[in-house]
């Protein structure tokens, strides 16, 4: 499964974010003849993680909570319900919904972020699959917490992507 640096797909409703002061895009093409959808993806991005990510996600909420910076309480129907329906658990949020893509928010005083699942139809029984990240700094501790998370983002993103689309691939 190979996993590839992209670009905003025109037609995401991320593009509303934008500028930002930071963004990324990963995108895969998965072959898979179920139907997939953006809330399913994201649902498996926030309750089904790997053991080495639940791990770092875990040093991570250890770690924040002494700066005052909310964490995740693990509470995993919640987080399918805001999900699907469309509302809010703890500091996530659904920011935008289509049938191609579910945006959510993540809103600290430090900064907001942006996690975009975005479904395209590629080729018979193909999907590419794009993951969008837009950060939007509220203040220096949101560009020092940002940039010293920044070398993880990439690793858990991909991982999580790698975990997720794995169920969905053929």
């Amino acid at each position: 499964m190979k996993i590839v640096s992209s670009k905003i797909p025109q037609q995401s409703l991320t593009q509303e974010y934008l500028p930002c002061n930071f963004r990324d895009v990963y995108k895969c093409t998965i072959q898979s003849a179920s139907a997939i959808t953006p809330d399913d993806l994201q649902v498996a991005f926030w309750t089904h993680h790997p053991k080495w990510l639940a791990r770092l996600f875990s040093i991570r909420n250890a770690i924040v909570k002494w700066f005052g910076l909310k964490t995740d309480k693990g509470e995993f129907q919640k987080i399918e319900q805001c999900l699907r329906e469309g509302g809010t658990y703890n500091m996530m949020s659904v920011a935008a919904k289509s049938e191609k893509e579910t945006a959510i928010i993540l809103k600290d005083k430090h900064l907001d972020a942006y996690m975009s699942v975005y479904i395209e139809d590629s080729q018979s029984n193909s999907k590419d699959i794009y993951v969008i990240t837009i950060v939007h700094f509220h203040n220096l501790l949101g560009y020092i917490y940002f940039y010293a998370i920044a070398p993880f983002h990439k690793i858990v993103v991909k991982g999580m992507m790698k975990h997720t689309l794995k169920k969905y691939s053929k």
